[in-house]
């Protein structure tokens, strides 16, 4: 049997990493060298500033401050490979920021690659998040963009959003973008540029396993999710192209395991999931430019309640690079509409559980409209080896319409779900 050790060569390297700041991350190695093991880290530091036009719908948050570790994360990373050339290895992720300051609050996977394609097993994302082209999703030159602000900065105005909380997001992507619930995924070889993959989710619960550790039905979650991806990468004399699609479906969920049925404006039965996006990035010289669409359907609305949901959403991205610097422009919208939705006073404690009156109210008393803008600029210098500055400015535009008929009704209607708000941000982050 081969050994494994952590070298003294290992640990030479864990103390240039410290006194001189290079990225190099600590290895573990074989008896002939090869990397087995690979630990490294990420540390961010934040501070900012904003202005939000609806600062009653904030809970008194203050308008800046600092942000410790919003992306801080430990990375352990193991691979072998076997004499019949199979490859297999497991990538163990820790978020060292609160959950709330931290969308990644630990991840962990095994995988297997060969000739055949790769599989992946645990908390980690699935084909369609993994195949998809989406820039905002990301940024390049900052660190953020229109990815992360939100929590800490931009108010997202507290609407009535009902049992699906699904009719509005302050974020740029699809709601099942970086999903990170137990799956397997399949990813076939690169054929010619192109790529394709499928996972499989049973339940959707990020992070973790099933809740109370049983496997159980009515809990309030997707079930049986299914997603699939494919992309295409080529380059046509220095110019690079890339172009993505992918989406994802599932089955729907009751939100109480005994709901009551006898009314439709009762019922508490959720729609699967049902989503596509498709997404295209062109790369010359130091030019970077993609945008994506998205179209979730009816996909997360309740039934008896949403009439007519709707929710899409497209993003634009442009970028250069030069030298150790990057500047980037972000933009993205998204649209989400429920048509005749019911919200009295009456209808909602109905649906929550907490009433048992109004279920004659006309399912065509109202409809409405979340519309979200969101824009951010971009600029970052890598000042040395695995340290970054970055300054960023974002902002975000919440629109929240409603019909006259909800308007002149309860205060349970009116809801102030607008805001218009602006943030300033610089940072530092460690790469090590």
């Amino acid at each position: 049997m081969k050994k494994y050790l952590l070298g003294t060569s290992a640990l030479v390297g864990a103390s240039v990493v410290a006194t001189s700041a290079m990225a190099m991350p600590i290895q573990s190695k074989s008896e002939l060298g090869t990397p087995i093991l690979t630990a490294s880290m990420v540390a961010q530091w934040e501070a900012g500033i904003a202005s939000n036009d609806n600062p009653t719908a904030s809970a008194n948050t203050r308008d800046g401050g600092f942000v410790n570790g919003r992306f801080a994360e430990i990375f352990f990373n193991g691979e072998l490979t076997a004499d019949n050339g199979l490859v297999y290895g497991a990538k163990i992720h820790f978020g060292t920021g609160t959950v709330q300051s931290n969308g990644f609050p630990g991840r962990e996977y095994i995988y297997l690659s060969g000739g055949w394609g790769s599989m992946e097993f645990g908390n980690w994302i699935g084909a369609d998040s993994g195949l998809n082209l989406c820039l905002t999703c990301n940024t390049y030159a900052g660190y953020g963009g229109l990815d992360t602000p939100w929590k800490s900065y931009i108010i997202n105005p507290a609407a009535d959003v009902g049992q699906s909380g699904l009719r509005f997001r302050n974020g740029s992507v699809n709601r099942m973008w970086f999903d990170q619930s137990v799956k397997v995924t399949y990813y076939t070889p690169v054929f010619a540029g192109f790529q394709a993959g499928v996972s499989y989710t049973p339940q959707r619960n990020a992070f973790g396993a099933q809740p109370g550790g049983t496997f159980v039905e009515n809990n309030g979650q997707h079930n049986d999710i299914l997603g699939f991806g494919a992309q295409w990468n080529g380059d046509f004399s220095g110019v690079g192209l890339a172009v993505s699609a992918v989406g994802a479906v599932s089955d729907g969920f009751l939100t109480a395991a005994t709901p009551n049925t006898t009314s439709t404006n009762a019922l508490r039965d959720v729609t699967g999931i049902g989503y596509y996006e498709i997404g295209a990035v062109v790369r010359y010289a130091g030019f970077q430019f993609g945008g994506s669409y998205w179209d979730e359907g009816t996909g997360g609305a309740i039934k008896g309640r949403d009439y007519n949901f709707e929710s899409t959403g497209w993003t634009l991205d442009a970028a250069y690079f030069f030298g150790p610097y990057g500047i980037e422009l972000q933009y993205a919208s998204t649209e989400t509409t429920s048509a005749n939705r019911i919200i009295t006073a009456a209808i909602a404690g109905t649906h929550n559980g907490t009433g048992a009156t109004g279920l004659g109210v006309a399912p065509s008393a109202l409809s409405e409209s979340y519309d979200v803008d969101m824009w951010a600029v971009s600029f970052g210098y890598n000042v040395a080896p695995g340290l970054k500055w970055y300054a960023e400015v974002v902002g975000a535009d919440f629109d929240h319409g409603l019909n006259t008929v909800c308007q002149a009704a309860t205060a349970a209607c009116n809801v102030n779900g607008d805001n218009d708000a602006v943030a300033a941000i610089t940072g530092l982050v460690l790469s090590f």
